[in-house]
């Protein structure tokens, strides 16, 4: 005999019945299936899902259980597992045929990972997610060929389902890349009491500039720390958000992931300096890439969240947005002349900024998995609006800015970086925060204990403490 159950919106209905507590019989079902206020369920037969999906596993039974307990027991775990597993960015690869080939398999890998019991009933969103795939390999391929005319309309049509959305674009000062879930009342957890201080402390953000020790050039003033201006626009060039010609303002939340952006070695000396957001820079629109299958993952507990649909929705437009973000975070190992895995970026800022968002933030390349969040963020923002009369792009005044000092371990002082204070060795249950560290050359380390954390709370001092 077969057994159904009925599914809305990542929430099963309990039997009425208690024939059969796992599930309805046919007869139940059609008596329900009458009331149109099940019209938009969705019916599940528990054996044909189990045949449907392979979901059988011969150690599963050990217990001995009656065949129609068990077959719920196979079914009951894989739709409760709403867990991706293989998406651990960014990807490596060698020349930019294998970035176009191996994108295109990851994003078949993705939907073909969607397809089962925990994903496959929101067909809107398996749907959203397979046609997102097929438009972004196309929009590369126009890209590639250089045949751009319709890769605007393009985006705009693939941004447009997240331009309202506050987790995905919001003010800087109420970005998840930087604050967390703290400025998401729906999203915060009852024991975790610390989201009026993850509001209240000033963002930190860092950039650096490398300056070969023979160079008898000064790095001394606040300019130099800026991007390329408008007279040096030529010089500037092609990077993962902005194209050649055109100078950006790249940010990271700590010095380190900066360091590690420009390839920094200790034969070269480097220059840091701090930019606080003020109350213009804090109001920039941000869009937030900074989505992770560990974020995913995290996000949205079917088991333990039930039928918190805030959550579950969130997950769900995670999952819509993510092969954009698996798209763009790829490293190539060659020096190619022209770069395929910036060729998506690029298109994207430039359209972003046509919509009236100002930057982007994302992932560090250069770490060695999605575990970078908070310390590998980056914040891209493009000099678009320089000009003859404007050197430097008025979103730099956006930013309270030190002076550069030279990298020599130095050690904090009063003030504490936005990252060393939020996200500190222990938690406030007394047990090690894995937030709090970061991986160095393979080895996990507490960030604030570090070098660079301490170079990083130095920086903060020389203008939080002088406000």
């Amino acid at each position: 005999m077969k057994t159904y159950l009925l599914e809305h919106n990542g929430h099963i209905c309990e039997p009425r019945s208690h024939k059969n507590k796992r599930g309805f019989y046919q007869e139940e079902i059609e008596s329900i299936l009458k009331d149109d206020n099940y019209k938009n369920y969705n019916v599940i037969c528990i054996e044909e899902e189990v045949a449907k999906y392979n979901l059988s596993d011969s150690a599963c039974n050990c217990l001995g259980l009656d065949e129609e307990v068990f077959q719920y027991k196979l079914w009951s775990e894989a739709y409760l597992d709403n867990n991706i597993n293989g998406f651990s960015l960014p990807i490596t690869v060698n020349t930019n045929e294998e970035y176009r080939k191996i994108l295109e398999k990851k994003l078949l890998e993705y939907v073909e990972c969607l397809n089962r019991p925990a994903f496959a009933y929101d067909k809107k969103t398996l749907e959203f997610i397979k046609n997102e795939c097929k438009l972004i390999l196309k929009i590369i391929d126009n890209l590639i060929s250089g045949n751009d005319q319709c890769v605007g309309k393009m985006i705009e049509d693939m941004l447009s389902p997240f331009k309202e959305d506050s987790f995905f674009v919001s003010e800087l000062d109420k970005s998840y890349s930087f604050r967390g879930i703290a400025p998401f009342d729906d999203l915060q957890r009852s024991e975790y009491d610390d989201y009026a201080k993850m509001m209240d402390r000033e963002l930190t953000f860092y950039r650096v500039r490398t300056k070969n020790r023979d160079d008898k050039e000064n790095i001394t003033d606040i300019e130099h720390m800026l991007h390329l201006p408008y007279d040096l626009r030529d010089k500037a060039d092609s990077m993962r958000f902005s194209v050649a010609g055109l100078p950006g303002l790249y940010l990271g939340t700590t010095t380190y992931v900066c360091s590690q952006e420009c390839k920094w070695n200790e034969n070269d000396e480097l220059y840091a300096s701090v930019f606080v957001p003020n109350s213009t820079g804090k109001m920039l629109k941000i869009l937030n890439l900074t989505v992770s299958q560990a974020l995913i993952n995290g996000i949205y507990n079917r088991n333990l969240d039930k039928s918190n649909i805030i959550k579950c929705r969130l997950q769900n437009d995670m999952l819509k947005i993510f092969p954009l973000v698996i798209a763009i975070s790829f490293s190539v190992k060659n020096d190619e002349k022209v770069k395929y895995q910036y060729l998506l970026s690029q298109a994207l800022m430039q359209e972003a900024n046509r919509n009236g968002i100002d930057g982007i933030a994302y992932l560090s390349m250069k770490g060695e998995d999605e575990f970078q969040y908070p310390q590998g963020v980056n914040l891209a923002i493009p000099a678009v609006d320089i000009s003859e009369k404007n050197n430097y792009s008025e979103k730099c005044a956006g930013f309270n800015v030190s002076r550069p000092v030279m990298y020599s371990r130095q050690a904090g002082k009063r003030s504490v970086s936005y990252i060393n204070q939020i996200y500190k060795k222990f938690d406030s249950n007394g047990s090690e925060s894995y937030t709090a560290k970061v991986k160095m050359d393979g080895v996990l380390k507490f960030y604030g204990e570090t070098a660079w954390g301490n170079f990083d709370d130095f920086l903060a001092g020389k203008i939080i403490d002088s406000d």
